[in-house]
């Protein structure tokens, strides 16, 4: 539809027409049927308004189609027919009283006198219904001719209204000169010859004359005569230095044990009585079991082998420089339930190693192990060679809780060859303050009679707040704190008969 030149014409004449009407109706004048019939006034006006339409009222030549465009539909325009006309009835508007109030006298005689309007009169009735006043009624008006020139679009400003008519390719010109061009051609392109030219042989050298040249050469040229190198005086010689290198440890002495390995290095205790504090059952009672990891150290820390969160407990303890256990539950004398995994006496062998297994590998990084409870299962033979048996293989420490005079632990661990120490002072089997600090005087006794000392203890609130207090006295009171692992002899070798097992 936009691609159409005939309808973009149209639509642009209509758009032309309506606002030259609208223009001469604003200004009052009559349209005129054709420029030549204009007064001056109204030649005035359609001018203006046709000079900034860019069309001629002059020009009533017909308007030129192009070929490729005469095809196409020519739209025409048909003017609408005007509405009917209501009377006005200027009586029915209401008054304004500013407009009905009197001018002043001065106004008055400076104000032009309007002309009267009189309204036209109302038509006497309506036409009487006949068959012609019908059919005219139903006749739409005849269509308005518009100016032949007036559909011309105008071009844009500063555009030439005269078109260009295109030229026509002269064809025969053109045929000519190419046959003209191919005539100045030569017939057979060029030949252009190349020389090319061998590189040069390469000259076989004349070995033989080589040969000759230097021999000729060897035999003018003098040798130099060697000079003699004087023989090295005695004070000349060098001298031979003996270095005496240290003793070398065999290789098997680099490999430490795990109750080695994992220990911790215990200070310089200048001459003063050593003291080891092993606290039993932690992770049993996990707040106070934090607590006891946190008393200021060296601490000795017994992990029991059923405890909650056994490897976050020994992880903080080991960054607070404390050794590790672990708390074996093994059967007792009377009716007390030490625990899952107990260590009994009537377990079969199976049963008994599955058991100690399960318990050894708990957690690592630990010393050895001790006993919780088990006053009936230390003093088993059958049993305890059992368990220092694989903490032999594990190379772990036995520190013998001694729940029993019966306990048979030493000389199992003398059997087979694992380290062994045994506790001195239990400090709290009466938890309560008073008692733990009498328990504490008894210690610091036996440490200073024999020159060392173990306690155990459990993670008791009053045990803690007694601890608390003590620990940070200690040497001021005369005594080192020092690991577990400090206090334990070197094992002997194990007897014949476990190494022959």
């Amino acid at each position: 539809m936009y691609g159409d030149p005939a309808a973009r014409y149209g639509r642009h004449v209509i758009r032309v027409a309506i606002a030259l009407t609208a223009a001469l109706a604003c200004a009052n004048v009559p349209l005129p049927a054709g420029a030549a019939d204009m007064t001056g006034a109204q030649r005035s006006v359609a001018a203006a308004f046709a000079a900034a339409a860019g069309v001629d009222l002059h020009d009533t030549t017909p308007m030129l189609i192009a070929p490729q465009q005469a095809a196409a539909p020519r739209s025409t325009f048909v003017q609408p027919p005007p509405p009917a006309a209501t009377p006005f009835n200027l009586s029915a508007m209401p008054k304004d009283p500013a407009m009905t109030s009197p001018l002043p006298p001065a106004l008055a005689k400076a104000a032009p006198t309007a002309p009267e309007i009189v309204p036209p009169a109302p038509a006497a009735g309506p036409l009487p219904r006949t068959p012609a006043v019908e059919a005219a009624a139903l006749t739409p008006p005849p269509p308005v001719a518009v100016p032949v020139a007036a559909l011309v679009p105008p071009e844009p400003l500063g555009v030439a209204q005269t078109p260009e008519a295109k030229a026509e390719p002269d064809f025969d010109a053109l045929k000519s000169a190419l046959a003209a061009l191919a005539a100045l051609a030569p017939a057979q392109p060029p030949v252009i010859e190349a020389t090319v030219v061998p590189p040069p042989a390469k000259a076989t050298p004349d070995l033989a004359a080589l040969k000759a040249a230097l021999l000729a050469q060897a035999a003018t040229t003098v040798a130099p005569t060697p000079q003699a190198v004087p023989a090295p005086t005695p004070a000349e010689k060098p001298e031979i230095v003996t270095v005496a290198l240290r003793s070398v440890p065999p290789l098997s002495g680099l490999t430490l044990p795990p109750w080695q390995r994992n220990a911790v290095t215990a200070r310089d205790t200048a001459g003063k009585p050593r003291i080891a504090l092993v606290i039993d059952d932690v992770g049993v009672d996990y707040v106070n079991s934090l607590r006891a990891v946190a008393l200021p150290g060296p601490v000795t820390i017994s992990l029991m082998t059923y405890a909650r969160q056994i490897e976050r407990l020994a992880d903080i303890a080991h960054a607070n420089g404390n050794e590790l256990l672990i708390h074996v539950p093994m059967e007792p004398e009377g009716f007390e339930d030490p625990g899952p995994n107990v260590l009994a006496t009537n377990l079969d062998p199976a049963e008994l190693e599955r058991r100690v297994q399960w318990a050894l590998n708990r957690v690592d990084g630990v010393v050895g192990i001790n006993n919780h409870m088990g006053s009936k299962f230390t003093a088993n033979a059958r049993g305890m060679r059992v368990l220092m048996d694989d903490l032999a293989e594990r190379g772990y420490l036995f520190l013998d809780s001694r729940t029993t005079g019966q306990s048979v632990g030493r000389e199992a661990a003398r059997l087979a060859g694992v380290p062994y120490v045994a506790r001195d002072v239990f400090l709290d089997n009466d938890p309560s303050p008073e008692v733990v600090w009498k328990q504490i005087e008894e210690l610091e006794a036996t440490a200073k009679r024999r020159g060392s000392a173990i306690a155990i203890a459990h993670p008791h609130p009053g045990t803690l707040q007694v601890l608390r207090a003590w620990l940070p006295e200690l040497a001021k009171r005369g005594y080192a704190l020092v690991p577990l692992s400090a206090l334990v002899p070197p094992p002997g070798p194990p007897s014949a008969a476990v190494a022959a097992r």
